[in-house]
This record gives structure tokens, C-alpha cells and sequence, in this order.
């Protein structure tokens, strides 16, 4: 429970931006697949908030590809790149 509250503190506090204030995506060939296929469902905030290895992000494209997310697998392959590229995390 602790870590919910603290996972929960961290993610509001760490937003400065207004919530109307347009997310800048730094440019590169899979910033139009994750403007695309990310925004259809989700805040781009959310996006460029969270920071994951390469494996956590292929992880989590799997898995918004199981909830209906239409991607192929190479605009997979090309907005993994670019999420591990620009928000990536070592490890």
C-alpha cells in the first residue's frame, strides 16, 4: 500500500507542465508511430514520463498490443526504439 501511495506521489509530483500544454516529442522516425498508436488511448505525458529498459518498453508495447493497441510489428520494433532511445532507462 505504501508503495502504491508513493508510486502515486511521485508521478504528481513530478508533473510541472499544465495540462493543456502540448508534450514536445523529441523528433526521430518512431516519434509518429508513438504519437499515433500511444495518443489514441493514452496522455502523451504518461508516455514521456515513465522511463523503462528496453525490455520493460518491449514488454509494455506487448502489452498494449494484447489490449487492441494496431501496431505492426515493425511500427513495434520502430516506436520501442525510439521509446528506449529518448525515454529509456539503463539496467
Amino acid at each position: 500500500m505504501i508503495g502504491v501511495a508513493l508510486a502515486c506521489g511521485l508521478t504528481t509530483a513530478g508533473a510541472s507542465a499544465p495540462a493543456d500544454a502540448p508534450v514536445n516529442l523529441p523528433p526521430d522516425p518512431g516519434k509518429a508511430v508513438v504519437t499515433k498508436t500511444c495518443q489514441s488511448c493514452h496522455d502523451l505525458d504518461m508516455v514521456t514520463e515513465a522511463r523503462h529498459t528496453a525490455p520493460e518498453w518491449t514488454s509494455v508495447i506487448q502489452r498494449m498490443r494484447a489490449n487492441g493497441a494496431e501496431l505492426s510489428d515493425d511500427e513495434a520494433k520502430q516506436a520501442q526504439a525510439y521509446l528506449v532511445k529518448v525515454y529509456g532507462k539503463s539496467g
